[in-house]
């Protein structure tokens, strides 16, 4: 018996914008409340599971796999605070992380803060937002979502007495900060757009019906976070679109009191800082795109002219972040996509970059709360090397390995990497990172691929290691990353110049690296899949309009596809601040320039590739009927006999299952989708 893919209805519909009309006959998929789009969703996925049914062997096994290689029970790096040690450990069987700690003393009983599987026990989604103790280590304050919509709910805890306050905050955002009295609490609220645009202060032992407004941003472009300089003595909070941002300040001594403006904003200046020993320490873009580090006193600050530069503005080189200890200066500064560790000595200005064996790497500081001692923690990996903890000595330089993660069953020896350049349409050179078993053969033509890309905000994807890609590269796989224009792996050059009216260059560099990888013979020219999540996604709709014979199949998760509309309303969350990253539609040269490459309006009568589409129904980013709608209109014109699958889950958001069994569950799905697509 043939299988049929679920009938999307269509019903005309014409949008308006600034004098412009284009028809949308699935519009009505966005009615989350018709009982005939859960019946289409639901179906959807009945339709899905169908077509996969004879891979469930093998999503079991990759499922499995996935579980061998992790283990389950584990215990993190503690961060010493004061008199305890803090740590999280995970059990095995069990989903979540519990947090505990433990006195910094000889046989020390353990005590669990928080359980987030007895927490997580009456729901179908549970993420953890913050878990922040007091500064005097007597309350736990953290938040929950239970939905997917990243509304986090604030629960309060004694740590002396176990109880939890029935006093709840809802509608809060993804920050809070103690103030170092433990007197109470700063955190972010929510607008109507689920922007965080407003900081409130919530004294402990009130209703918090009171609570105090001490600061908000009505500029919805931007987005209002907070934070605590290492040293404890302020409490920041910084107000930042995709292209400005502006930071303000506290005494985190003193409860509740007026807040300062570091510098103030000013368009197209972006800075961010750290404090220490009076003087702030500032990375700014200010006549520099990849930052400069300045000093300047707490007290001069808004005066620009007394800004001291520390470390210069460097063409090839993104400074990152900076992390201030006693005595030393950490710059965290990335060259092709790789981060390193420069540390100077504040007494001397000399300076010392940390080395590493591997060329390409990840590297993450963990931002050790200590700042008065004498070693800097980072998080190190590659494609081939599972995450090791450092502690580096910053006067020896010395590396010390705290944690080495275990990954029973794997054998480094057994992978090889490699990063090449590959040159895109207009000459310039794309990075590339390539990861495959020792035993393919990756230059003769017929291994599968499988080829990830994102492109955007300036972010930089980085040549970590993969736990559940291990299962591909054992069954001949190459996995391999472009390093695409819109990310930020050349600096902010690289990004700028995927961004706005240049968005098209993101989509010819994936193409590009597709064409390579195919003509250098890594991958078999018709068994390469293309992967992609959120703006990825809308990379994937990209390249799968123009270029749908590059690749055997696209996996596409919570895919922005469906842009022109969203960007065109208002109404949906965070669409205003988007027009920094894609262009306002208000002015007609972007709204044409989106409008020629939304992958929704431009699917066009062509052989599609087998194409699974990732959704989630409570997805406040990219709401899930864009990829209802992308998929129904891909079957409307494809000419090929390719599956297209769209799979929402109906439990989640944005970031898939909250669960570590479910989301490897989610994974191998994917994955057998790909297998199966090129078998």
């Amino acid at each position: 018996m043939t299988l049929l893919p679920p009938r999307t209805k269509q019903v005309p519909h014409t949008h308006e914008w600034q004098g412009n009309t284009w028809e949308d006959s699935y519009h009505w998929l966005r009615n989350r409340h018709d009982p005939a789009v859960t019946e289409h969703l639901q179906a959807e996925n009945q339709y899905a599971d169908a077509v996969m049914a004879d891979t469930k062997e093998l999503q079991d096994t990759i499922w499995q796999e996935i579980r061998s290689r992790v283990q389950e029970t584990d215990t993190s790096v503690a961060t010493r605070i004061d008199q305890y040690e803090y740590y999280t450990r995970t059990e095995a069987g069990k989903d979540y992380a519990i947090y505990c700690r433990r006195l910094n003393q000889a046989d020390a009983t353990e005590e669990i803060l928080l359980d987030q599987n007895e927490l997580a026990k009456e729901f179908d989604f549970f993420e953890l937002g913050v878990c922040v103790v007091s500064p005097d280590h007597t309350t736990l304050v953290y938040s929950v979502d239970t939905v997917g919509n990243e509304e986090f709910i604030i629960w309060q805890q004694s740590l002396e007495t176990g109880v939890v306050s029935d006093i709840t905050i809802g509608n809060t955002g993804p920050s809070l900060e103690w103030d170092e009295t433990s007197t109470g609490f700063y955190y972010t609220v929510r607008d109507e757009t689920l922007r965080p645009y407003q900081v409130r202060y919530h004294r402990c032992g009130t209703d918090g019906v009171d609570d105090v407004v001490l600061w908000e941003d009505t500029d919805r472009r931007f987005y209002v976070t907070l934070g605590k300089t290492k040293d404890r003595r302020y409490i920041l909070v910084t107000t930042a679109s995709k292209e400005t941002s502006e930071v303000w300040y506290w005494d985190a001594h003193a409860a509740a009191t007026e807040p300062q403006c570091v510098h103030p904003r000013r368009t197209g200046h972006e800075y961010y800082l750290e404090h220490h020993e009076g003087q702030w320490y500032i990375l700014t873009n200010e006549g520099a795109p990849n930052f400069r580090l300045c000093r300047v006193a707490v007290a001069e600050s808004t005066n620009f002219s007394r800004w001291e530069e520390y470390v210069p503005h460097q063409t090839e080189v993104l400074l990152e972040s900076v992390e201030l200890f006693a005595g030393h200066c950490c710059v965290y500064a990335m060259r092709e996509g790789v981060t390193d560790v420069v540390i100077y000595d504040l007494a001397t200005d000399t300076k010392q970059t940390v080395p590493w064996e591997e060329s390409v790497y990840y590297l993450q500081s963990l931002d050790a709360p200590d700042s008065g001692g004498g070693v800097v923690r980072v998080f190190y990996s590659s494609l081939v090397t599972p995450g090791i903890v450092y502690d580096i000595d910053l006067t020896t330089m010395e590396k010390v390995v705290v944690k080495r993660t275990k990954v029973p069953g794997y054998n480094p020896a057994n992978y090889v990497s490699e990063r090449v350049q590959v040159e895109a349409n207009d000459g310039e050179k794309v990075p590339v990172s390539l990861v495959w078993h020792k035993d393919t053969a990756s230059r003769d033509g017929q291994a599968p691929g499988l080829l990830e890309g994102y492109g955007a905000y300036g972010v930089v994807e980085p040549a970590i290691f993969r736990n559940s890609v291990v299962s591909l590269l054992d069954r001949g796989f190459i996995f391999a990353v472009a390093h695409v224009r819109g990310g930020g792996e050349k600096g902010r050059q690289w990004y700028e110049a995927g961004k706005y009216l240049k968005k098209h260059q993101t989509f010819s560099d994936f193409i590009a690296v597709a064409e390579y990888l195919q003509t250098k013979e890594y991958v078999h020219r018709e068994r390469l899949v293309a992967l992609g999540g959120s703006a990825g996604g809308y990379l994937m709709g990209a390249v799968a309009n123009q270029r749908p014979d590059l690749f055997r199949a696209v996996v596409a998760d919570v895919p922005f596809v469906d842009v022109l509309n969203t960007m065109c309303d208002e109404t949906l969350p965070l669409t205003v601040m988007e027009y920094e990253e894609w262009g306002d539609p208000h002015e007609k040269e972007y709204f044409d320039y989106i409008k020629a490459y939304a992958p929704y309006e431009n699917i066009q009568p062509q052989e599609y590739p087998h194409i699974l589409a990732w959704a989630g129904l409570h997805d406040t980013r990219v709401p899930y009927w864009e990829a209802a709608k992308w998929v129904a209109r891909l079957r409307e014109n494809t000419t090929s006999d390719k599956q297209i699958l769209l799979k929402t889950d109906l439990t989640q958001g944005h970031g898939g299952a909250s669960g570590r069994y479910q989301q490897w569950r989610e994974v191998a799905y994917r994955f057998a989708f790909i297998v199966k697509s090129v078998s």
